[in-house]
């Protein structure tokens, strides 16, 4: 990826606690029977630093998905 290149990454996401949320029942699905989890956005802007790559806009959709746009840092 060059230094203008952006990265999309297309994921569901936490949203604040005690919000309702769909990405929550999948989180607990996913924990139970895979042993993963679903992330914040906190939570990904820190793997994207983790790569050198700067989490610079989310969007959200009309589903339980977030488009998330990242770029290097």
């Amino acid at each position: 990826m060059g230094e203008k290149g952006k990265l999309l990454v297309i994921d569901r996401m936490i949203g604040p606690p005690n919000q309702p949320s769909y990405a929550l029942i999948v989180d607990l699905t996913v924990l139970v029977e895979h042993g993963g989890l679903e992330r914040s956005q906190k939570e990904f802007e820190t793997l994207f630093h983790q790569a050198g790559l700067k989490l610079v806009r989310v969007i959200d959709t009309d589903s339980s998905f977030h488009i998330m746009e990242a770029m290097a840092a």
